[in-house]
């Protein structure tokens, strides 16, 4: 298989949801932040679930984060209803155990970070939960955009696997 060199301005974003507190995004989120940035993520799109102020503020002042609340009070009224919307479109996911909710939040999420993407030139898009760490190996560093920017111009997306 012939290796195709990395492309210099490859763009790579994170979208996540989250609501952790002020001490969650100091001990949790600001690490995760940090650590994926050094690897190569350029912008972070972070659906905030959580309702303090304090964390918001703090997550706002970060450059590389675009900060969504999509809880009320803090969500404006089209994201309020949309999000609505689309929750009673997958509401038969609801009766079923596990975190259907949160689920539903994270469709929703990737399905405006999609669109949020294009509008920045953002040439690769991932889901990933605060609490997960992507590790990018390849033959000369431990970054995410030479892993992605050396795929072929055809290839769509690309499979990484879980492991917790």
């Amino acid at each position: 298989k012939k290796i195709v060199n990395p492309t210099p301005h490859t763009r790579v974003c994170f979208v996540t949801v989250t609501s952790a507190d002020l001490v969650g995004v100091r001990r949790e989120l600001l690490p995760w932040i940090q650590y994926h940035t050094e690897i190569g993520v350029e912008r972070f799109y972070l659906f905030y679930d959580g309702s303090d102020t304090k964390a918001l503020e703090v997550l706002h002042s970060i450059d590389v984060v675009k900060v969504i609340p999509i809880r009320v009070p803090l969500v404006g009224e089209t994201l309020q209803h949309q999000l609505e919307r689309w929750s009673k479109r997958h509401r038969q996911w609801g009766h079923r155990p596990g975190n259907y909710e949160l689920m539903v939040k994270q469709t929703f999420a990737i399905t405006l970070a999609i669109q949020l993407a294009r509008e920045e030139n953002v040439d690769w898009i991932m889901h990933i939960d605060p609490d997960e760490l992507f590790v990018a190996e390849s033959e000369s560093s431990y970054s995410i955009v030479d892993v992605l920017g050396r795929q072929h111009p055809y290839v769509s997306s690309v499979r990484f696997m879980n492991n917790e």
